[in-house]
């Protein structure tokens, strides 16, 4: 239950109620709480409260490194949070190549789970040449499955 209180906190919140929601995560002491408010942060329709919640995701030292997989899932969960997130995988990447190493499982987590719920050809296209210009052996085929779901979609 509480769960679903915190994603309806995090739909109909403002700011303040994303801060309220780290303060929760960052006293939480269960790691199952920490994820349940992770996931819930990015459930918000404003975009700057999501740009805001990939960067405590990212840049803050206390979100584990397996916890950050969650918290992404979290904000793909409108069109709105899936645009930002895919701008911010673009912007990021090589930062999260070196961040979590270029043969990390969480890169592969990071496509499947963040581009696989888009539905249009250009933003699959987008997607395409995107991961055709950057080496990330570990990904690719990640990025051929996503895409076979978008185009499927189409």
């Amino acid at each position: 239950i509480r769960a679903a209180v915190y994603i309806i906190d995090s739909l109909s919140g403002d700011e303040n109620t994303q801060e309220e929601l780290r303060k929760l995560y960052k006293a939480a002491e269960m790691a199952e709480e920490k994820v349940r408010l992770l996931c819930s942060m990015g459930h918000s329709i404003d975009p700057n409260t999501i740009e805001n919640t990939l960067q405590f995701i990212f840049e803050s030292d206390e979100v584990r490194t397996q916890d950050s997989t969650s918290a992404l899932v979290g904000c793909t969960s409108s069109l709105i949070g899936r645009n930002i997130v895919w701008k911010f995988l673009q912007k990021n990447w090589m930062k999260l190549v070196e961040r979590f190493g270029d043969n990390s499982i969480f890169l592969v987590f990071f496509v499947e789970r963040c581009l696989s719920d888009f539905a249009d050809e250009e933003t699959a296209n987008e997607i395409k040449s995107f991961f055709d210009s950057v080496d990330t052996p570990i990904a690719k085929r990640a990025v051929k499955q996503v895409l076979e779901t978008i185009y499927m979609r189409v």
